[in-house]
């Protein structure tokens, strides 16, 4: 079992989107570019989208707060983002889906999150003992799938990925596996009843 972090285990999706807004100006057209570059990238890099926004507002001759550069811009990002992550609610079931999936399977856990800061994030739910790996960026969650398939040797066709965003179902699609969609609250709560596991507790 594969599972996306943020948007299926955890509800930080919006809050992560937010902290970019939060790195510049408050002006509308500071916003405007944010907006455009996440747009173009959703679920892209923080090492990637933080400085084409920062490329985009020089070109357009928008100053910046003295000092500012994508690096610092990027590790602001960070701090704020991981800080922001420890306190968002877990998706609903969360913990018990895991609790439950973990005395029948492995699960994994792949995200586009930097590797080391999502491993703080699942130690502090406590969650690390209920999961055989926690991979992030700069790892692809296509190359994360096929690598752990291979080292638990698991068939894909007996694998499934769970995760909100586009890059999980690439990482599905390109493994051979089953795909699961979060697209609202609840969603996760699910999974047990497509795996016939009753009496999630």
């Amino acid at each position: 079992m594969f599972f996306d972090f943020d948007g299926t285990l955890v509800d930080s999706a919006a809050v992560k989107r937010n902290c970019f807004y939060s790195l510049f100006p408050s002006a509308p057209e500071y916003g405007s570019i944010v907006s455009a570059v996440l747009f173009d990238n959703p679920e892209g890099s923080r090492f990637y989208v933080i400085p084409r926004m920062i490329e985009e507002m020089f070109t357009k001759g928008l100053a910046l707060p003295p000092g500012t550069t994508a690096n610092t811009a990027i590790e602001s990002y960070t701090d704020q983002v991981l800080a922001a992550v420890m306190k968002c609610d877990e998706m609903p079931g969360a913990s018990r889906v895991l609790g439950a999936l973990a005395r029948r399977c492995a699960i994994c856990i792949a995200s586009n999150t930097p590797e080391i800061d999502l491993r703080k994030l699942v130690e502090a739910r406590k969650w690390d003992g209920l999961v055989r790996s926690i991979d992030g960026y700069p790892r692809r969650k296509i190359d994360i799938v096929g690598k752990r398939l291979s080292e638990f040797g698991v068939s894909a066709s007996r694998a499934l990925v769970v995760g909100d965003g586009r890059s999980d179902e690439e990482a599905a699609e390109a493994n051979g596996c089953a795909f699961f969609k979060i697209t609202r609250p609840g969603d996760l709560m699910k999974v047990t009843t497509i795996l016939g596991i009753d009496n999630v507790c």
